[in-house]
């Protein structure tokens, strides 16, 4: 392998054998987050010498001695507003979709509105872009939804935020937004059922919200790990039996007895 090879973000597998890469000459970039660290080190690389590569955050790369260099922590980017779409026209989304509605008879497309997940389930690898949270403007989410909508015409979307409905007067901005715009169509998401209230529901329901993934805590102690996870909220059961009622709430969950989350 040529020295210059970049990879992406380190995951848990590539973290493993970050030695070995390095040592083929890979750049690695290490953090929850690449669009920036990817935008410097190309620059960088470009510049060519040590000096450039040292001040880009977040990569590691081999030194001439042999020895690891590793910069700073790359900061997460605050305003995810700024950054721009997927580039989906990059790939054959209608053929993705025409796949799907094949073979699971409703053609999807994903978006995701918010980065992070400040929960640590143990259920859960880890958290893709960190233990934080942050999240879109309903505005901007709304107007990627309506150019996916016109531009691909999907059956569905999958809502793919490690827990959609964690921030209700988003949920409910968004929710307007959409309704402002005409735009309706059915969409899964993931969510805690400790996220879940009656207003919620009803919203995901208005919002043609046909299933709902998730976890709950676990009511037997003996699984959750002594001193590590908090007793069962109660407001779990309720939350979950709105989400089964047939009268006007999501039909069809699945939000089911787990493993405890730390909270």
């Amino acid at each position: 392998m040529e020295r210059g090879v970049t990879v992406g973000q380190i995951r848990e597998s590539i973290r493993l054998c970050r030695e070995r890469g390095i040592q083929t000459g890979m750049f690695l970039m290490w953090g929850y987050e690449g669009e920036v660290t990817m935008e410097e080190l190309l620059r960088a690389l470009r510049a060519g010498g040590r000096e450039a590569l040292e001040k880009v955050d977040g990569i590691s790369f081999l030194l001439a001695d042999g020895s690891l260099a590793r910069t700073r922590p790359r900061a997460l980017i605050p305003d995810l507003d700024a950054l721009p779409w997927p580039d989906r026209e990059s790939v054959d989304i209608e053929h993705y979709v025409q796949v799907w509605r094949e073979h699971h008879g409703m053609g999807s497309v994903s978006v995701i509105t918010a980065r992070g997940c400040p929960y640590h389930c143990r259920w859960c690898s880890h958290a893709t872009y960190g233990n934080t949270h942050r999240r879109r403007s309903a505005r901007a989410v709304a107007d990627e939804v309506e150019w996916i909508l016109d531009r691909y015409r999907p059956d569905m979307l999958w809502m793919a935020d490690d827990v959609f409905t964690i921030h209700p007067a988003w949920l409910l901005q968004y929710a307007r937004e959409l309704k402002k715009r005409g735009l309706i169509t059915p969409f899964e998401c993931i969510t805690r059922a400790d996220r879940l209230n009656t207003r919620i529901a009803d919203t995901l329901a208005e919002m043609q919200c046909f299933r709902v993934f998730g976890k709950r805590v676990s009511e037997n102690p003996g699984r959750n790990g002594a001193g590590r996870h908090r007793r069962p909220d109660p407001r779990v059961d309720p939350a979950v039996q709105r989400t089964r009622n047939p009268n006007g709430h999501v039909p069809h969950v699945g939000l089911r007895r787990g493993r405890a989350c730390r909270h």
